[in-house]
């Protein structure tokens, strides 16, 4: 059994390094109901064969040393054709891009017909994102409409995966730039009538533990606890806006779903993930994914990987990407 080192490097949402093509797939939890939590990391798939990706593993039991690996092939079979597949990425990297297409390649292949969603995509930018995938609207003129701070070369691609001659589409799942600003400012209560119409429908704020996550992961940033309040109440809001949306494109045809997001909003099972199961309930197989970088020269132990005691497993599938 071949033994991983490296060493962990839990980040903060939206951080950036530069990983390679090497990566590692963890399993912690079996398909229960088809939920299923994957976390993605870059290089997933050559353009190939699916047999050339890294190493899986079952990682319900997860070990230090010496855990069992499952196959890609068996990963793939795993993913039912209508799932939603939520892809929990560092941002701007072009190694985690050239994964993600490799994932949507290799759905494709194995004849999944695609939706994709991303964060950095407004839900009231839609017919500006269906010109452009369309081809009707040029990127420029799309970058300066609907784009936001997000490096659009590492999600250009992404954009124009899905075929509409084929039935395929792309979502824009977030929440309008002036209601998250708006909130952190004033908060919830004292939106106007026309900020709380660009609510998600029955909106619902984050569980404790899930703020319990945020604070410790913001409390550098933020010191204010009214502050602190106001921007949990931003995440939840992106987080539900986004499985608003994201149920609405699963919802819309059997096309398999997949969403670019944020790390922090897949971990746990809480924040978007949450919001996707209470939303969609049973009626689609849900894959989140989750991704970690490290460096070759770093030795790792798995020990960030096991499951907490307190929130359960951080995901069912962990792949690992690593920098050359």
């Amino acid at each position: 059994m071949k033994t991983i080192q490296a060493k962990s490097q839990k980040t903060t949402p939206r951080s950036v390094q530069n990983p390679s093509t090497k990566y590692i797939f963890l399993n912690s939890q079996k398909i229960k109901s088809f939920w299923i939590l994957l976390f993605i990391f870059a290089g997933m798939f050559t353009q190939g064969s699916l047999s050339d990706a890294g190493e899986l593993y079952d990682a319900k039991n997860l070990q230090v040393k010496n855990s069992t690996k499952i196959s890609l092939e068996q990963f793939i079979q795993r993913i039912p054709k209508g799932a939603i597949v939520v892809l929990g990425e560092q941002h701007n990297l072009a190694s985690i891009q050239q994964g993600q297409l490799d994932l949507l390649n290799a759905l494709r292949k194995t004849g999944h017909k695609i939706n994709v969603g991303l964060e950095f995509l407004k839900y009231t930018d839609q017919p500006q994102l269906d010109a452009f995938q369309k081809g009707q609207l040029s990127e420029e003129e799309f970058k300066k409409s609907s784009w936001g701070q997000a490096d659009f070369k590492f999600y250009r691609s992404q954009i124009l995966f899905p075929n509409p001659a084929t039935g395929e589409k792309v979502f824009a799942i977030n929440s309008p730039t002036n209601l998250p600003l708006a909130i952190k400012e004033k908060g919830l209560a004292k939106l106007s009538v026309d900020e709380k119409a660009l609510l998600p429908p029955n909106f619902e704020l984050g569980g404790a533990n899930y703020k319990e996550r945020f604070v410790e992961r913001m409390s550098g940033h933020v010191k204010d606890p009214e502050a602190m309040n106001r921007y949990f109440e931003t995440q939840s809001v992106w987080d539900d806006t986004m499985a608003w949306k994201t149920c609405q494109g699963a919802d819309s045809s059997d096309n398999t779903m997949v969403i670019v997001v944020g790390q922090f909003h897949v971990e746990y099972g809480d924040g978007l993930i949450h919001r996707i199961q209470a939303r969609c309930g049973n009626k689609h197989p849900i894959i989140s994914v989750y991704e970690y970088l490290f460096y070759n020269d770093e030795i790792v132990d798995f020990t960030d990987f096991i499951p907490s005691t307190k929130y359960g497993p951080l995901s069912d599938y962990l792949m690992i990407v690593r920098q050359d």
